[in-house]
């Protein structure tokens, strides 16, 4: 039996007996072992990876001692950090350890200095960013990035954070970008620069503007909602959040409980295909007293958000186990369905090519975002935007009188980019 039939079979056994029985005991104990299993087959290398991401280190002690009696293939190990992101926490959970060959010990080194000098420049870029933000009177919110590293980890060193995540205001737009133009930012998506009808289809069915700061090399996203799919999840611009990033040095982010449904829906977005994002939102669900837990769970359901947390909720007790609460509340088919799916895309080694940076796109991801929400109005949003994207407008420009023929051509323009092999967005 192949690895997608056998989770499907777990799934659905697991789900069949919990519809069999009452009470509370007898659903976690179903949940418990449905999600003890998940991972069973999964490799020696990736198992270890995802033992050194438990936090606090010192909780993945002992699995991670277990797993170095193994024999681990290290260059392959290396590989899955870098992949998944992580390698920062890897280098950190295995320093000092005899059994780590000499060549792979000094390698994370490397990696991990690499890793803590572009999170310095991150956090300073960020602050500069910020108060040129604030003295242009523009409200702004960081997503992920610093803020998310020190609630989660109590220091903003170990994670990776690939780029600078702004959200503000749509009308503040065009003011952001001057601002950002003046901190030495240069757009890297030119659609909004070409007139007013490609900026407006921009916004309409995209999040974000994406801008490279030339001297650092740093990228940094301008976002006016945070996901393409507006119905996916509001946020709003306050309260706020402040986050000591450095000595009397602050960001601005989401208050923790809206902070880990928003990093939720976005890992439920992608498929949860990097161990990164997994890693990043179990600290958070642990430190949740038990009342601040439950109102959680109660705002998801209430916001029809609660199948991309369960599906979360799921992950974290498979692949680390060390909060009893994250099997509480059993689990549904649709999110053994949704744990599956991104199981499967966790223990895909490669993603090759330009795929590797933003668009690799694991096996049954649009099918799975039709149902994270209940709401059809945002299936119908999911929809439209699958059926015409700027993508297409860049690689098969059409005039204005013509444009209402995008949705006819996706499929055939999709397939002329995966024959071209460009990216898809």
């Amino acid at each position: 039996m192949g690895r997608n039939s056998t989770i499907r079979a777990q799934c659905h056994q697991a789900c069949r007996r919990q519809d069999q029985m009452e009470g509370s005991d007898m659903e976690e104990t179903v949940t418990n072992t449905f999600c003890s299993s998940m991972f069973e087959g999964a490799s020696d290398e990736f198992r270890l990876v995802a033992a050194c991401c438990i936090w606090p280190l010192d909780n993945g002690r002992e699995l991670v001692l277990e797993l170095l009696e193994k024999p681990i293939d290290w260059p392959r190990l290396l590989r899955l950090a870098e992949r998944h992101r992580v390698t920062g926490m890897v280098a950190a959970s295995l320093r000092g350890e005899a059994r780590v060959p000499p060549a792979v010990a000094q390698q994370l080194k490397i990696d991990a200095a690499m890793i803590q000098r572009k999170n310095l420049t991150h956090v300073a870029l960020a602050l500069r960013i910020g108060r040129a933000l604030e003295e242009d009177g523009i409200a702004f919110l960081v997503l992920k990035g610093a803020p998310l590293s020190q609630l989660a980890f109590g220091t903003t060193s170990l994670r990776h954070m690939r780029d600078i995540d702004i959200l503000i205001e749509k009308q503040k737009v065009t003011q952001a970008e001057q601002v950002l133009r003046a901190q030495g930012f240069e757009p890297l998506d030119t659609h909004f620069l070409e007139g007013a009808s490609h900026a407006d289809k921009w916004q309409r069915y995209r999040k974000h503007h994406e801008f490279l700061h030339r001297q650092s090399g740093m990228l940094l996203e301008l976002h006016w909602r945070a996901f393409d799919n507006g119905r996916l999840g509001e946020i709003a611009m306050a309260p706020v959040q402040w986050v000591e990033v450095g000595p009397g040095q602050r960001l601005p982010t989401l208050p923790t409980e809206e902070l880990l449904i928003l990093l939720c829906v976005h890992g439920a977005s992608h498929a949860w295909f990097r161990l990164k994002w997994v890693a990043d939102i179990a600290p958070l669900f642990s430190q949740l007293p038990d009342d601040r837990w439950s109102e959680l769970m109660l705002r998801a359901r209430e916001r029809d958000l609660d199948r991309p947390l369960e599906q979360a909720r799921l992950l974290c007790a498979g692949l680390f186990a060390t909060d009893r609460r994250l099997i509480l509340g059993g689990s549904t088919k649709m999110g053994c369905w949704l744990a599956g799916l991104a199981r499967d895309a966790l223990l895909v080694e490669t993603v090759e090519g330009k795929s590797a940076k933003a668009d690799y796109v694991p096996r049954g991801l649009t099918v799975s975002r039709f149902v994270l929400r209940r709401n059809w109005a945002y299936r119908r949003e999911e929809f439209r935007l699958n059926a015409a994207s700027p993508v297409d407008w860049e690689t098969f420009p059409m005039p204005e009188s013509l444009q209402f023929l995008y949705p006819l051509l996706r499929v055939p323009l999709w397939f002329r980019r995966r024959w071209l092999k460009e990216p898809t967005k």
